[in-house]
């Protein structure tokens, strides 16, 4: 009987700390790439830097989404990994086809998508039940 309570509680342990470990790099993995999103969207509203620089930046975003996407893929859902990974490829093809100002939405519409994943990722009573 006691193997079994002190199996049980490791077990609980270990469960309790791979969540807290995945939720803490969830959050910091939607926080840069929203942060670099933001960032684009500022350049793309300014209008100061050419197309073609926008297009690298989508680039670079959208290989570090793909990065971080490998991880991720583990232990989320892969259907909101892909409408993330859709959204950033529209952001980046809306670039390469110099239409900045179909950029904007498209790059509000990332954002949101990556504070819906964190937040339904999060710890709290309202996703628990």
């Amino acid at each position: 009987m006691k193997k079994e309570i002190i199996i049980t509680i490791i077990i609980i342990i270990t469960i309790i700390i791979a969540n807290y470990i995945t939720q803490k790099y969830t959050s910091k993995c939607m926080d840069e790439i929203s942060a670099k999103l933001e960032f684009i969207k500022q350049e793309a509203e300014s209008k100061n830097k050419s197309s073609e620089e926008l297009t690298k930046q989508a680039n670079e975003i959208y290989d570090d989404w793909k990065k971080k996407d490998e991880i991720l893929s583990f232990y989320l859902e892969h259907t909101e990994l892909e409408k993330i990974n859709t959204q950033l490829r529209k952001t980046r093809a809306y670039f390469e086809a110099d239409v900045q100002d179909q950029c904007v939405p498209e790059i509000e519409n990332g954002i949101y998508l990556l504070e819906h994943l964190k937040a339904k990722q999060s710890f709290s009573l309202r996703n628990i039940f």
